[in-house]
């Protein structure tokens, strides 16, 4: 059995290599937490005590990396579902889908993302309204109302907010020879 100096020497040895291994998938907090348990059973009295709060701390740290891979998967779901019906894609309509709440659900997103849901959800209609618009097959109330948006001022707001122009404006500079 190894004396308790080089026991708490392997311990932070072990903290550091595990940390350093996970700093691209786990946030700070995440490895921070992980570290200050990993150093309280670096201090426990004898070898069996600094096993079992290593242990611990290692089951805690899976549990907390497992679910951050779920909310990931999450994520990505959600993310499809809204690529695949931008029209249709809402707050409500998601969280039925994959069975959270509506507040639940927009809290995870911007946990991940960094981003609200909403904005998100804005950000793919106005990318999907600019690529009907850019293909010349429709005219703007027909993209405004594909993306689900009725009221046209409304959308040609929110369209102008994310490209700089109106709807009317980029359709042009989009017609044959424009170059957008």
């Amino acid at each position: 059995i190894p004396d308790s100096a080089s026991l708490r020497s392997s311990c932070a040895v072990f903290c550091f290599t595990v940390c350093s291994s996970l700093e691209q998938i786990a946030d700070s907090e995440l490895l921070a937490e992980f570290t200050a348990q990993a150093g309280q059973a670096a201090q426990a009295a004898d070898f069996p005590d600094v096993c079992s709060g290593m242990r611990a701390a290692l089951l805690w740290l899976k549990s907390r990396l497992s679910a951050e891979e779920s909310g990931n998967r999450m994520i990505l779901r959600m993310k499809a579902l809204i690529a695949e019906n931008p029209a249709e894609a809402g707050a409500a309509s998601l969280a039925e889908e994959v069975h959270l709440s509506k507040n639940y659900l927009a809290s995870l997103f911007k946990r991940h993302t960094g981003q609200t849901l909403n904005d998100y959800i804005t950000s793919v209609r106005m990318e999907t309204a600019a690529r009907l618009l850019r293909s010349g097959s429709c005219y703007i109330y027909e993209a405004a109302s594909r993306v689900g948006y009725k009221d046209v001022p409304y959308f040609s707001k929110l369209f102008k907010q994310q490209y700089g122009c109106t709807p009317a404006d980029y359709k042009e500079k989009a017609e044959p020879g424009a170059g957008i």
